[in-house]
């Protein structure tokens, strides 16, 4: 679709591109085939504007990089006179470690167990093919994929929004996946949270509205961090 776009876009004579985040849903080989096409297009005279926060994007592909903070050019350098850091310094305002030490992990017993889920979805299309996974106490998993490939509906299934087949298994205890004996509700009540992937908005307000709404929720959850902090201070 990509691809298309940009053919219909030089088709029209367009002698200026400007890509928005045009990465996003592609694999690293992928971005990288993309980048030929821009590197092709960019020897033939056409000038490419490349909206991203993704360093390894600068630096790849870029001849000049500008960087926006709080809505001002913060700073504009050629590509091969500069770093990730530096860049990453400019975008925040500070000096960011790329590069966490942390000490190693040590799980504790068996919270979380995952074995042959299964969901179809309504057109009957096999969205989750016999997953498993297991997670325990103290410990940090990472679903990696791009958009579409199940983990939306991974994530429904353990929130308890989407029916499923399978066993999942919360502290030995399995869990109904019917909808009939477990939704929800009855998932945070076991304590299980579900934070969504979507923004959220409500279509019966205002833009303003969701804007105002969403600030007082960014508001409040940074009050309660503080309060959290100061606690474990005390």
């Amino acid at each position: 679709q990509q691809r298309v776009e940009i053919l219909k876009a030089l088709y029209r004579q367009a002698d200026i591109l400007i890509l928005d985040e045009p990465t996003g849903v592609l694999t690293p080989a992928e971005a990288d085939h993309l980048f030929r096409i821009l590197k092709g297009l960019r020897d033939q005279g056409k000038t490419i504007i490349l909206i991203t926060h993704k360093l390894r994007e600068i630096m790849e592909i870029t001849d000049t990089v500008s960087v926006m903070r709080r809505g001002e050019m913060t700073a504009t350098v050629q590509t091969a006179e500069t770093s990730p850091p530096e860049l990453a310094e400019l975008m925040v305002g500070r000096k960011v470690l790329l590069q966490v030490e942390k000490a190693p992990a040590t799980p504790g017993k068996t919270i979380l167990e995952v074995e042959n889920l299964r969901v179809i979805d309504s057109k009957g299309v096999e969205r989750l093919r016999g997953i498993g996974i297991e997670i325990r106490a103290g410990e940090i998993l990472g679903l990696a994929g791009v958009a579409g490939n199940g983990q939306s509906e991974l994530l429904e299934v353990l929130g308890g929004y989407r029916k499923a087949k399978g066993k999942v298994r919360l502290n030995g205890e399995e869990i109904d996946l019917t909808g009939s004996k477990s939704d929800a509700r009855t998932r945070r009540a076991r304590g299980i949270a579900h934070v969504p992937e979507g923004r959220g908005t409500f279509t019966t307000l205002s833009v303003e509205e969701n804007l105002q709404l969403g600030a007082a929720i960014f508001s409040a959850v940074a009050r309660e961090l503080e309060l959290l902090s100061e606690r474990r201070c005390q």
